[in-house]
C-alpha cells in the first residue's frame, strides 16, 4: 500500500482525473460485456460460437464489446467447439451482402421507375 500511495503522490492532478474518468467511463456508462466472448475480425464472428453471439447496444465501442453471452446455453466454455473452418470468412460474407442489395435496389427501381414506354422516346 505504502508504494501505491508514494506512486499516487508522483501523479499529477490530470493524471489522477483522467483515470477516474476512464474508470467511470468503463463501469458506468459502457454497457456489459461478458469477458468469455471475442470478435473473429477474419471470419466476422463471435468466438466461441456455441457460446456467444453479436448483440450491438449502444455505447459499444468495437466488435467485442458487442459480443455477448447466448440466452441459453448449456455448453462450458470447454466444451465448446471452436472449429471456423467451414464458416465463411469477412469478404465472403461482405460480397454476398453486397450482392443481396443489389439486387434489392434494382428490384426498387423496376417498381418506382418502371421502363418508359418505347413510343416516347
Amino acid at each position: 500500500r505504502l508504494a501505491e500511495l508514494e506512486e499516487s503522490n508522483e501523479m499529477s492532478i490530470v493524471e489522477m482525473v483522467s483515470g477516474m474518468i476512464g474508470r467511470f467511463v468503463g463501469t458506468t456508462l459502457l454497457p456489459r460485456t461478458d469477458a468469455e466472448c471475442r470478435w473473429h475480425y477474419a471470419k466476422a464472428v463471435c468466438v466461441p460460437k456455441c457460446m456467444c453471439e453479436f448483440v450491438y447496444k449502444a455505447g459499444d465501442l468495437t466488435p467485442s464489446r458487442s459480443c455477448r453471452r447466448r440466452k441459453s446455453v448449456s455448453l462450458s466454455i470447454d466444451d465448446c467447439d471452436a472449429d471456423l473452418t467451414k464458416e465463411p470468412g469477412l469478404l465472403v460474407k461482405v460480397g454476398k451482402g453486397a450482392k443481396q442489395a443489389a439486387i434489392a435496389t434494382a428490384d426498387f427501381m423496376d417498381q418506382a421507375a418502371p421502363p418508359s414506354d418505347p413510343t416516347c422516346d
